[in-house]
């Protein structure tokens, strides 16, 4: 997360720009999420994004690739074993 930041950084992002950023493409959040922990509305969430994929893009900087955080881990099981599971690895399951 440390090189993401550092990444953004490097853009010349604003503070908005920037956390908009960072929220979208490394915690997985969608715009109408950001706009209610940021309390502004989607449209300028989505804005900001957009510009900073634009002052990434002129930086020479690639624009991260969206959700980067890593993927839950599946476990196969059967029906039998879920007693066994906690309940996000039942999630990851079903």
């Amino acid at each position: 997360m440390q090189e993401a930041a550092q990444q953004l950084a490097k853009a010349n992002l604003t503070t908005r720009q920037a956390e908009c950023a960072a929220l979208y493409f490394y915690d997985c959040k969608s715009y109408q999420q950001i706009g209610e922990i940021l309390g502004i509305r989607k449209q300028v969430v989505h804005e900001y994004v957009q510009a900073a994929r634009r002052k990434l893009k002129l930086a020479g900087l690639p624009a991260p690739k969206r959700c980067m955080a890593p993927e839950p881990k599946v476990v196969a099981t059967s029906p039998q074993n879920l007693d066994r599971l906690s309940p996000d690895e039942i999630r990851t399951v079903w």
